[in-house]
């Protein structure tokens, strides 16, 4: 997603959190990877939504990459590659930024932490087995 306008976010924990998550790595890592990829999803659906339509090309090329994650983080990404869509999100002297990614952000900042617990209370569940 080089040379593309989008949205980074990383989902880091503390270091208890983390050691926590190191005991088992399997159950923890693949419940936190599932709520960052659920996110990722959300968030280029919602930009879609949001993403003003002339001819449709740029609704049609915002998308999600690969969730990936390493030892310490998730990352999940959503852009676009059209060169006109920083102009859209935020405006210019001609016209105000009609802010679709950030919208889209925004909902998803409401919506990350009841769908964190809902993942933590299954990673839970499944270590308690």
């Amino acid at each position: 997603m080089s040379d593309m306008l989008g949205l980074n976010f990383v989902l880091y924990g503390d270091k208890e959190l983390v050691n926590t998550f190191n005991k088992s790595p399997n159950i923890i890592g693949d419940g936190l990877y599932e709520a960052v990829d659920s996110l990722a999803t959300s968030i280029a659906g919602n930009a879609k939504t949001f993403a003003p339509v002339k001819t449709g090309h740029l609704r049609r090329s915002i998308t999600k990459a690969e969730t990936l994650r390493s030892h310490d983080s998730i990352v999940g990404k959503v852009g676009t590659n059209v060169f006109y869509a920083i102009f859209q999100e935020f405006g210019t002297i001609y016209f105000a930024g009609r802010f679709f990614f950030t919208r889209a952000l925004e909902i998803a900042k409401r919506e990350a932490p009841r769908l964190l617990k809902d993942r933590l209370e299954l990673i839970t569940r499944d270590l308690s087995k």
